[in-house]
């Protein structure tokens, strides 16, 4: 056991047509499938799921820098774009090689500060080292990361 190793903990069952509810704590998040090719899913996909932890792995650990430095933060957006290597994998679509899995990703970080250029810019170097979300993906997919100061 490493200092400080902690082990988090989830169940997931399926839960009807289309449908995983995970169980974190005392929380469930309902899950629709692991991808879709329209926005008319009722549920978000495992996929956007993916993509909503990174965003939210993004502005929770770029608040927390910028808390520590005691910089004050007006608004942070994510905006996040993805691709996967073959998407059409995933369905069995016949003669198509390849894999599903998400290849690339383009984040932006849209800060709303007064602060110091160069004071956001080192909050963002920590964000980047420090993201365990981040941390964990970016050697398994090419993820662009930006900032951008309003």
């Amino acid at each position: 056991m490493t200092h400080g190793e902690h082990v988090w903990a989830l169940r997931a069952r399926l839960s009807g047509r289309k449908k995983v509810t995970v169980y974190s704590g005392k929380h469930a998040i309902a899950v629709g499938p692991p991808l879709a090719f329209s926005d008319m899913e009722p549920l978000p996909t495992a996929l956007e799921l993916l993509l909503a932890a990174i965003a939210a792995d993004v502005i929770g650990s770029f608040e927390a820098a910028c808390r520590r430095r005691r910089l004050r933060i007006d608004s942070l957006e994510v905006a996040l774009t993805a691709t996967c290597e073959e998407p059409l994998a995933h369905v069995g679509v016949r003669g198509v090689d390849g894999s599903p899995r998400v290849a690339k990703g383009s984040l932006t970080l849209y800060v709303g500060s007064d602060e110091e250029e160069s004071d956001l810019l080192d909050a963002w170097q920590e964000t980047l080292a420090r993201a365990p979300v981040v941390e964990t993906l970016k050697t398994s997919m090419d993820l662009e990361m930006k900032l951008r100061l309003n």
